[in-house]
């Protein structure tokens, strides 16, 4: 039920008839799946999904036609080993009216209603003493407290020609801001560094590492884009800067405040994510089923890049579990899998200092995959 663009990235050869992908906006009510026959098959018997709405309201009423294709043709017609069943929201509603309101709380009821038809269907089709059931989120949110408009701000200060020039150029998530700098001129990136280290405004900043396996970026003052797993030689960012945050609490009790980035007029959200605060960082993980134990609370550190392996695990596939995988198999979560209060947890935390400018990155270790914490300027 979210966006066509993603839903093909989740499924990229459902189009040549590899597995399938359904998703109501594709070309809405003529094409609703790949490969062309489900689509077909999903009009014929569900009919064309509800149009998407507009002005910040919520998507419900798409979350309701995804699920009721899941439970009426997914489950008893393709009869599938694994689903990635995507409930849009509450993404849309905590952005328009904030984490924690009563929209957002809403939309979330409807999605633990949907999610209980689903167990429902399994039930009745007798699969629910055989398959196991992960819900993940794939990020946290926080409260926009204002607005930032580093485009402008580069600027004025000299280190961009013009708005529209591409010399340095944004692409921006939110509540961080990812800088690709013509030629990766090493000066400007360091000016940049600066003049962001300078600002009020101005988070926690990462450049290209200064040699392999080394916490510190070249730009003095930064950390390297590798420590948290951002770097790519072809289309790595040079620099990623985000914003400071706080753990105040917005008008809903929820805690979590971040500025966002609000360059070539981008929206100020309610709430958003991007940024390296606990509560954009730290995100929902559930998992019942015959594969899991139960009533058991994992403080193991873990991330969603664990999913994957851990599904190829309960599926059997133990030999592919870890072949060419950055996640790690979570066992300890497993039936027969190791007390989580044995399994042994590395935390480290990572400073850097350029004149008055301090700032620190926290990461957790396990069977030797790194996961970040949190990232913060320091006062």
């Amino acid at each position: 039920s979210g966006s066509t663009g993603s839903a093909l990235l989740l499924s990229p050869r459902a189009v040549a008839g590899v597995g399938a992908v359904v998703n109501g906006s594709f070309d809405p009510g003529k094409a609703v799946a790949y490969p062309a026959s489900v689509s077909e098959a999903i009009l014929a018997k569900i009919g064309p999904a509800p149009p998407r709405p507009a002005g910040g309201a919520r998507y419900d009423a798409s979350v309701t036609w995804a699920e009721r294709v899941l439970r009426e043709y997914v489950l008893p017609e393709l009869t599938p080993d694994v689903v990635i069943n995507w409930l849009t929201e509450p993404d849309p509603s905590q952005h328009h009216v904030g984490v924690g309101s009563p929209e957002s709380r809403a939309a979330l009821r409807h999605d633990d209603a949907e999610i209980a038809r689903v167990l429902e269907s399994l039930e009745d089709l007798g699969l629910a003493d055989r398959t196991d059931v992960l819900v993940a989120s794939d990020h946290g949110f926080s409260t926009n407290t204002g607005g930032v408009d580093v485009t402008r701000a580069l600027v004025e200060a000299g280190l961009k020609a013009a708005p529209g020039s591409a010399d340095v150029i944004l692409a921006s998530s939110g509540q961080a801001v990812a800088l690709h700098v013509r030629d990766r001129d090493g000066e400007r990136i360091a000016r940049i560094a600066r003049f962001v280290q300078s600002r009020d405004w101005g988070g926690v900043v990462f450049s290209a590492g200064r040699a392999p396996g080394e916490a510190n970026g070249v730009a003095p003052g930064t950390f390297a884009l590798d420590l948290i797993h951002a770097a790519s030689a072809e289309r790595g960012a040079d620099l990623l800067i985000t914003f400071p945050w706080t753990s105040a609490p917005n008008v809903h009790g929820v805690p979590g405040t971040d500025l966002a980035c609000v360059s070539g007029g981008a929206r100020l959200y309610a709430s958003d994510h991007g940024s390296l605060s606990p509560w954009n960082v730290r995100n929902t993980l559930f998992a019942w089923g015959p594969g899991f134990k139960q009533a058991t609370t994992v403080p193991v550190a873990a991330g969603n890049v664990d999913v994957t392996p851990t599904i190829l695990t309960l599926l059997g596939l133990d030999g592919d579990a870890g072949a060419g995988l950055d996640g790690r198999v979570l066992a300890e979560a497993l039936v027969n899998g190791p007390d989580p209060e044995q399994v042994a947890q590395e935390t480290r935390v990572h400073t850097v200092e350029a004149g008055g400018y301090r700032a620190a990155v926290q990461i957790s270790i396990v069977a030797g995959r790194r996961y970040v914490d949190k990232a913060w300027r320091a006062a």
